[in-house]
């Protein structure tokens, strides 16, 4: 297994407990499809490996992914179509996220929302007030001994 693809296991995984507590009934009507706006490649595989056909199995609501812009553009996506959103779920990295809360184009999450089930038991240092970061890796310095 490469790097890349358990880091994309990994988040899926936390992304997908936050998102599994939507599958409970609510008062809205259940969509035929959701739209995922994502990346591309190994990535986009990995999330529609191990997120999304779970997600359609589980609810019988298909997962669609958007692969078709690197993230600014996606951030200019949600921008030109804000009267008439399609997009239901965005995968940003943590620094397009403040862009795109300057430019209006996310909500803020309501964290008290019974949708949101799991919410609890993401660290808290990765929920923020528009965005639950699904994705991360350690990062540093070698340490240089001396002997």
């Amino acid at each position: 297994m490469r790097r890349r693809d358990l880091l994309a296991g990994a988040g899926a995984t936390v992304g997908w407990r936050s998102w599994r507590g939507s599958t409970r009934p609510l008062a809205q009507a259940k969509p035929a499809n959701i739209v995922l706006m994502t990346w591309g490649g190994l990535y986009g595989d990995s999330v529609r490996d191990g997120v999304d056909s779970i997600f359609e199995k589980e609810t019988g609501v298909k997962v669609v992914q958007d692969r078709g812009s690197s993230p600014v553009e996606r951030v200019t996506k949600l921008k030109v179509n804000l009267a008439d959103q399609p997009f239901d779920c965005v995968m940003l990295h943590d620094g397009l996220w403040p862009l795109a809360v300057r430019q209006g184009v996310v909500e803020k999450i309501d964290k008290e929302s019974p949708r949101l089930t799991h919410l609890q038991e993401v660290f808290p240092q990765f929920v923020h007030d528009h965005w639950i970061a699904n994705v991360f890796s350690a990062s540093g310095s070698p340490t240089t001994r001396s002997w």
